[in-house]
C-alpha cells in the first residue's frame, strides 16, 4: 500500500465482532497507513459518515437498533456519500448480500469465512475502486470547470467582437453624420457670400446669416476636438472653489438672447445660501452648455426652460448641483437608457435636424463623473412634458472631509521599516 492514508469505518453493534474485525482488518493491512472508526449503531454510523472521509466501510448487515445494513446504505447514498460499501453477511444471508451489491454495495465477506487474506483482498479491491472514482470524479469536475471557464472566454470574445462592430457602425454613422454637418455650414457661408456681393444693402442680413453659421461650423469642430480629446486621454479636472449659483447665473445669462430669438423663455431660480463646491469651472460651464443647447435644440418656439440650482441630503451626506428643465419633446425610455453613450443620436435629433455629433451628452457625463458626481435624466418622453438633466455634486466641506479622513487612515496604517527605521 502506499503511504496515503485509510480511513475505514466499521458499522458493527456486537463489540466481540468488532474488536475481531478491526484486529483482522489491522493484520491485513498492517503495510498501510491505516486509521479505523468503529460505530455501535446505524444511526451513529450514518453520522460519521456525513463527513464524507471515508474510503470504504464494513458494514454489518444485521444491527441491533432496527435499522439493518441495506437501510444504512440507502440513507447514505441518498445524502450522497462517496464512500465505498462491502456488507459483512452472517450464514445464509447471500440473497441479502446480492440485494446490498444492488442497492450499491461494491462488495460482500461472509463473516465466518473473514480471514486477514481475504479481508486484505476485499479490502484492497475496494480501496482502488474508490480512488478511481474520487481521480475520475476530480477529472470530470477540472473538465466542467476547464469548459465553464471556456464558455465564458468565448461568450467574452463574442461581446468583444459585437461592441467592435457597435463602434465600427458607430464610426461610419459618426463619419457619414459629420461630413454631412460641415457641408451644410460651409455651403450656406459660400452663399452669404455671394449674396452679400450681389446685394449690399442686405448685408446686415447675410452678415447675421454668415455669423450663425460661422458658430455652427465652431461647435461641430469643438465636437470633433472634443472626440479625439476624450479618445487620447480623458481631461483632468483642476479643481477650484465655486459658487455654483454665480456660476449657473453668468452662464445662461449669456444665453438669454439667444433663447429670445428662438422664441423660448429662460429662467433661473437659485437656491440661496449654497455651499461651495471644489470643481473645474470651465468643465462645469462645458457640462451647463451641453444640456442648456439641448434644451434650447430641443424645445420647440412658444417653450420654456427653466434653470435652477439645488440640494439634497443622500446617505448622510449633502449633494448640490443644478438641473436644466425644458417643455421640448422628451426622450422615450428606450433611448434613455443609450443617451450617454458617444456618438449616439435620438429620434429628436435626426427629426428636426439638429446639428451635433452625439458626443455631447457622453462627454457631459465622463466630466462630472471624474468630479465625483453624477449626472441624471428624467423625462416622460411625451411631446411638451420634456426632460430634466441633473447635475450632483459634492460640497467643498464633504471632499476636504473625506480628505481629512483619507490623511487619518493613512496616520494610523502600520508604519513598514523603512518608515520607522531612519537608517532604511
Amino acid at each position: 500500500m502506499s503511504e496515503q492514508e485509510t480511513r475505514i469505518l466499521l458499522i458493527e453493534d456486537q463489540d466481540d465482532h468488532a474488536t475481531l474485525i478491526r484486529a483482522l482488518v489491522e493484520e491485513g493491512l498492517r503495510d498501510a497507513l491505516l486509521t479505523i472508526d468503529h460505530a455501535a449503531s446505524g444511526s451513529e454510523g450514518l453520522h460519521l459518515l456525513e463527513s464524507d472521509e471515508y474510503e470504504v466501510c464494513l458494514l454489518d448487515y444485521r444491527l441491533g437498533d432496527g435499522v439493518d445494513g441495506l437501510d444504512v446504505l440507502e440513507a447514505a447514498r441518498a445524502k450522497g456519500s462517496a464512500t465505498t460499501f462491502v456488507v459483512l453477511t452472517g450464514e445464509g444471508d447471500e440473497a441479502v448480500a446480492v440485494q446490498a451489491m444492488k442497492a450499491g454495495a461494491r462488495d460482500y465477506l461472509r463473516k465466518e469465512a473473514i480471514s486477514p487474506e481475504s479481508l486484505r483482498s476485499t479490502l484492497r479491491h475496494a480501496l482502488t475502486i474508490h480512488r478511481e472514482e474520487a481521480l475520475r470524479k476530480q477529472a470530470q469536475e477540472e473538465l466542467q470547470q476547464a469548459k465553464d471557464e471556456l464558455e465564458v472566454r468565448v461568450h467574452e470574445v463574442d461581446e468583444a467582437n459585437a461592441h467592435l462592430r457597435k463602434l465600427g457602425r458607430l464610426k461610419d454613422d459618426f463619419v457619414g453624420s459629420i461630413s454631412h454637418e460641415l457641408r451644410t455650414p460651409i455651403a450656406n457661408l459660400k452663399l452669404a457670400q455671394q449674396l452679400l456681393v450681389a446685394h449690399p444693402d442686405a448685408q446686415e442680413k447675410y452678415l447675421a446669416t454668415m455669423r450663425r453659421e460661422t458658430e455652427r461650423l465652431h461647435s461641430l469642430i469643438e465636437d470633433l476636438l472634443n472626440v479625439a480629446r476624450m479618445s487620447a486621454e480623458p481631461p483632468i479636472p483642476d479643481p477650484v472653489t465655486c459658487d455654483l449659483n454665480t456660476l449657473v447665473l453668468l452662464y445662461i445669462a449669456d444665453r438669454t438672447l439667444l433663447a429670445e430669438e428662438r422664441g423660448l423663455s429662460l429662467t433661473f431660480t437659485e437656491e440661496p445660501g449654497l455651499p461651495k463646491v471644489r470643481a473645474d469651472r470651465r468643465q462645469l460651464e462645458r457640462v451647463l452648455g451641453v444640456l442648456l443647447t439641448n434644451a434650447l435644440s430641443y424645445t420647440p418656439s412658444g417653450g420654456q426652460i427653466r434653470v435652477s440650482t439645488h440640494s439634497q441630503q443622500l446617505d448622510g451626506e449633502l449633494w448640490i448641483g443644478f438641473s436644466v428643465k425644458d417643455t421640448g419633446l422628451g426622450i422615450t425610455p428606450e433611448e434613455q437608457d443609450r443617451l450617454f453613450e458617444r456618438f449616439f443620436r435620438g429620434r429628436a435629433a435626426l427629426e428636426r435636424g439638429v446639428p451635433g455629433t452625439g458626443m455631447g451628452l457622453a462627454t457631459a457625463k465622463e466630466i462630472v463623473e471624474q468630479h465625483g458626481g453624477r449626472l441624471e435624466v428624467s423625462s416622460e418622453g411625451e411631446p411638451g412634458r420634456g426632460a430634466t438633466f441633473s447635475v450632483w455634486l459634492s460640497t467643498e466641506d464633504e471632499v476636504e472631509n473625506r480628505g481629512r479622513l483619507s490623511g487619518m487612515a493613512r496616520r494610523l496604517r502600520p508604519k513598514s521599516s523603512r518608515e520607522t527605521d531612519p537608517a532604511a
